[in-house]
């Protein structure tokens, strides 16, 4: 498939939004499509998701995929799709490079794995030694990460690991080079803790499996003084993470996203000024268009590389009457607060920093940067440099971009190098389940 985002007209959803547990859902997937490339299949099992509450994109072995359909690549394991549904109490298994749903014993019914007392959270790590990736989920309400195998085919669970709260959000960092064959999650637990999970492949048997216990136990913090509800990490940086949040950040009370170091046990170390508290967060490195109105490649002539983080302002403390207004806002880790792009709002009702982009109520967001393969219909420079977005005003090239769900339903893409919506039209054709 291609790197295109194509509008579509918005539909509002016919059956009630989803809830806190699962925000991230839709724009992950919509991403995945983005970042991914590949031939589609014309047949395919029904995938039959029921509440489904995460997506988590991993490489290993399952039923229709081996250890080397991939040859050629730094890891040779098929990259797929997991699909948490809370309603079943199950994973749904679909071919990422496809989008097919892989097939099962089950006549007309896609491949699932069990996965007990409806799963909430699912993500996967790589470990940067080419071989499967770590899969791990959470139940809704549960403590404990359990660990699904991805070295074989049947999908067992075959280990848990008790960080001994509530889990809230949980999050894969980035692979550490100077220490291959290592995955590390970052979880926020009930009580204002954030804990840190590692995990190990194995070097027994053919050495593609992975341990939950030789790593030591997690790492886990002292109350930060508050709740984290949402988690999100640069690019390539496995020593931070970015933790919204709706209660005021110790760090002199400021009210937006925190910034903790994971290095060691988990602690506070900066806090970004988003005005007001904040419920979903994400976050990009990118490069920011000198020209918003420019369409082509010239837009980012000798523009920074720079991070960015992204949240969604909670209502309850931004708005008409509040300092800034509702949506997404911009933090520029740097500027430790909103980013300062000028406000194209005339003197004197102008203010000093980005205007966050209104999205309605949005649930969640999601970014995410240029395909690592060329679209077969694009031209060699959207492979790696840029993404191609294609709008109702044309074709633009963009270094970055975000997806956000709403609770009518909708995917919305955003172009995050102008920070705008691209086009009129700008919403993914009804992305409910």
């Amino acid at each position: 498939m291609t790197s295109s985002v194509s509008a579509a007209k918005p539909r509002s959803a016919s059956r009630a939004p989803w809830g806190a547990a699962r925000v991230r859902l839709a724009a992950l997937v919509g991403l995945a499509a983005l970042a991914a490339c590949g031939s589609k299949t014309a047949t395919s099992p029904i995938a039959n998701l029921a509440e489904p509450t995460a997506v988590a994109v991993f490489r290993g072995v399952t039923s229709a995929h081996g250890t080397a359909d991939r040859p050629g690549h730094a890891n040779p394991y098929s990259p797929h799709l997991a699909v948490a549904n809370a309603q079943t109490d199950d994973l749904t298994i679909v071919d990422a490079v496809t989008d097919a749903v892989l097939p099962s014993p089950v006549p007309l019914h896609g491949l699932v794995y069990p996965f007990a007392f409806r799963p909430a959270l699912v993500v996967a790590a790589d470990l940067g030694d080419g071989k499967p990736d770590l899969l791990v989920g959470v139940s809704g309400g549960d403590s404990k990460l359990k660990l699904v195998r991805t070295w074989e085919a049947d999908g067992a669970i075959v280990a848990e690991l008790d960080l001994y709260a509530t889990v809230v959000a949980l999050l894969a960092l980035p692979p550490d080079p100077g220490v291959p064959g290592t995955a590390r999650l970052v979880a926020a637990l009930a009580g204002g803790q954030i804990a840190v999970a590692t995990f190990e492949r194995s070097v027994s048997g053919d050495g593609t499996g992975i341990h939950v216990d030789v790593a030591g136990p997690p790492q886990i913090s002292a109350d930060l003084g508050f709740q984290a509800v949402d988690l999100a990490v640069l690019p390539g940086d496995h020593t931070r993470v970015w933790a919204a949040t709706p209660d005021p950040i110790p760090l002199g009370g400021v009210q937006g996203v925190a910034g903790i170091d994971v290095t060691g046990t988990p602690s506070l170390a900066v806090a970004l000024d988003a005005l007001a508290p904040t419920r979903a967060v994400a976050a990009a490195r990118l490069v920011e268009a000198l020209d918003p109105t420019a369409l082509g490649t010239a837009a980012f002539d000798g523009q920074p590389t720079v991070d960015r983080i992204y949240a969604v302002l909670d209502e309850r403390g931004c708005g008409f009457y509040a300092t800034i207004a509702c949506g997404l806002v911009a933090l520029d880790p740097a500027a430790v607060g909103v980013a300062l792009r000028p406000d194209p709002t005339p003197a004197p009702f102008f203010a000093t920093y980005q205007a966050p982009i209104q999205l309605g109520y949005a649930l969640g967001v999601a970014t995410s940067g240029p395909p690592a393969q060329i679209p077969d219909d694009a031209d060699p420079f959207y492979a790696g440099t840029y993404l191609r977005i294609v709008t109702t005003a044309g074709t633009r090239a963009s270094t970055a971009v975000a997806g956000a769900t709403s609770s009518d339903g909708a995917l919305t893409f955003l172009d995050l190098s102008r920070w705008e919506i691209p086009s009129h039209v700008p919403v993914h054709a009804n992305v409910k389940a």
